[in-house]
């Protein structure tokens, strides 16, 4: 190539045998332009680098998106399998531990459990009642916990559904006020002024497949914002930890 380039450029000078001045002249800007050239050919390699950065980005934001779209899991609130029963009793489901931290207050008093059986009448294989913060009565008296929690489950969601409504228009008709509220991603109903035993404690309803959760609070001077936020966490708790 440098031969070629000689000749284009009048090539040396053939009476002395030395180049022109002219030849030289052009000779050297042709050197400087390959200089320039080759370093023109640094420039992709350093642009290359870049894109490369960017494609692994894009591509490992790909694999994100694919993952994203795929499958979702089960809610962690919903059991993947149908249920025929809980996997555990209020002792290892809903732990005092567990209860205190999610109402945001220390729970004194005691604790009473109990498995229950079941009632073909009403489609219901079992139920867990769990109650926290029990005070000291007198043989053979009664006592209101601080917070109760029961979790039924039934053979069909259909089931658990019509329990729950059924609760929730019985607790109307003795004067208390419904508010929906969501309960981990499930509709609920919070009941509040009811009169007569057993209407006037706030209470929690949902329905999430085939179990039903009521959690009632008896602790006074909370905001009802700060209710509704205790019965709503309590509840999300309950469905979460008896759903496997």
């Amino acid at each position: 190539m440098w031969d070629r380039t000689e000749r284009a450029l009048g090539g040396r000078d053939r009476r002395s045998g030395r180049m022109s001045a002219g030849a030289t002249g052009r000779l050297l800007a042709i050197g400087m332009l390959l200089v320039a050239l080759a370093a023109c050919t640094k420039a992709p390699g350093s642009s290359s680098t870049h894109t490369v950065t960017i494609t692994a980005s894009g591509a490992a934001s790909g694999s994100s998106s694919a993952s994203a779209s795929a499958s979702p899991s089960p809610s962690p609130t919903q059991p993947a399998t149908p249920m025929t029963k809980f996997s555990g009793t209020c002792y290892s489901l809903l732990t005092l531990y567990d209860v205190q931290r999610t109402a945001g207050y220390p729970i004194g008093g005691k604790t009473a459990f109990v498995v229950g059986v079941p009632d073909k009448t009403l489609g219901r294989l079992t139920y867990l009642n769990c109650r926290y913060g029990l005070p000291a009565t007198p043989p053979g008296g009664s006592a209101t916990p601080q917070i109760e929690i029961s979790v039924a489950l039934y053979g069909t969601a259909a089931d658990a559904a019509k329990r729950a409504a059924s609760t929730v228009s019985d607790y109307v008709a003795n004067g208390a006020t419904p508010a929906q509220v969501t309960i981990a991603d499930n509709p609920g109903t919070i009941l509040v002024g009811g009169t007569g035993a057993g209407y006037s404690v706030p209470l929690l309803v949902a329905s999430s497949g085939q179990r039903t959760v009521a959690v009632s609070l008896n602790k006074g001077g909370l905001s009802s914002t700060r209710r509704t936020q205790i019965l709503s966490d309590l509840g999300a708790l309950a469905l979460t930890n008896t759903a496997s």
